[in-house]
């Protein structure tokens, strides 16, 4: 379990350095905050976040109708691209309440509310019901210790 004051360092966190992360890395374009998938073909950023997007949903299998968990779903970026590109539901979840509605606001803005939901919930203990995804979809996570004495 997170103890609560470490769970509101990243909150404070990511609340802190939005300013940052909007003025040097994201885009409404691609709606993403981390550093995609580059291989010898890619020449930008965006065709870097796409392909991330891309490569994960392949690895993972996820098909039209599946619903899947984006786990630390930040502005929503690959939820409302699996909702747009597969046909996917999507749940994403993340503990920054700013994050949510950035995400909201964004479904609503690409025609994808009805596919994709987001709520303020902590990945690390949802309480969603087991065997509910198809997919869980996490993006540069940071591991986390846990403590079971």
């Amino acid at each position: 379990m997170v103890v609560a004051g470490a769970k509101k360092d990243v909150i404070n966190y990511y609340e802190k350095s939005r300013i940052g992360y909007r003025l040097f890395w994201y885009s409404d374009e691609d709606l993403a905050m981390h550093y995609g998938f580059w291989d010898n073909t890619t020449n930008t950023r965006h065709e870097a976040l796409l392909n991330e997007n891309k490569f994960l949903a392949e690895k993972a299998k996820v098909k039209k109708g599946d619903y899947v968990l984006d786990a630390g779903c930040g502005v929503g970026g690959s939820a409302i691209w699996i909702a747009k590109n597969i046909g996917a539901h999507v749940l994403g979840i993340s503990i920054t309440p700013s994050d949510i509605q950035d995400a909201k606001e964004n479904a609503k803005r690409h025609g994808v509310e009805s596919s994709v939901s987001f709520e303020i919930l902590d990945y690390m203990d949802t309480k969603l019901p087991a065997n509910t995804f198809d997919s869980v979809w996490a993006i540069e996570k940071q591991k986390r210790e846990r403590n079971y004495s």
